[in-house]
């Protein structure tokens, strides 16, 4: 016969106990998607002025200016509306900063394992699947910070010398239409993004969770 030693009070403690720590994983979750969306709104500004981490990009050459006539010197500016921020509701938090897609295969099927409950549609929490990033900002965004080259077509390079011709012979501006007939492609210059504004952001970024948290576990609404 084995021996039963019963602690009165014993099964109400384990479950403060893990209640305790269920509280431990939504603070330490919340503290995550507080800097989250505080880096989001920042990394926005940052291409809107076109120095994400503090470097500022190269500037449009002055055919593209002219021909997409853009007033100012912002290449990449539009990309700050593809800026997203996504924390999964996982017991290790991972921010995530920048053009969010879902997360991967190998990483869905961590979550589902680890008893993980994932929306009807396979969403996550933090940012809905709705909100991420799409398919074709991740790709321009990818594009740009890697830099590419387009090859120039017969029409644009007519399109270009008509309207050189409608300009007059005095204008400086003129010669940017002209185009040598060595000149084949359009390059676009890599324009880095997420790099240098993690590597600017990344000490103050883990010290801001770090005090999140602190403050979460202290009750303080953040």
């Amino acid at each position: 016969m084995n021996p039963k030693v019963l602690i009165k009070g014993v099964e109400k403690t384990l479950r403060g106990i893990k209640q305790a720590e269920i509280q431990q994983l939504r603070n330490i979750n919340t503290a995550f998607r507080v800097e989250g969306f505080k880096m989001k709104n920042e990394l926005q500004q940052q291409i809107r002025d076109g120095s994400p981490g503090g470097f500022r990009w190269d500037p449009l050459t002055q055919l593209a200016r002219r021909w997409f006539g853009r007033r100012k010197n912002n290449p990449l500016h539009k990309l700050a509306r593809g800026i997203r921020y996504h924390v999964p509701n996982t017991p290790v938090p991972t921010l995530q900063v920048g053009f969010v897609g879902p997360v991967n295969a190998r990483q869905h099927a961590l979550m589902v394992r680890s008893g993980i409950k994932l929306g009807s549609h396979g969403g996550y929490r933090g940012v809905a699947v709705g909100g991420m990033t799409s398919n074709s900002w991740r790709r321009l965004g990818r594009q740009h910070q890697k830099g590419f080259e387009k090859p120039i077509t017969e029409s644009q390079r007519s399109w270009l010398f008509k309207k050189a011709n409608s300009m007059r012979r005095s204008n400086p501006a003129r010669r940017v239409f002209i185009l040598k007939p060595t000149t084949t492609t359009f390059k676009t210059p890599p324009r880095l993004i997420i790099d240098p504004f993690w590597n600017a952001r990344r000490a103050h970024t883990i010290r801001n969770i770090r005090e999140n948290y602190h403050r979460k576990m202290r009750g303080v609404k953040i």
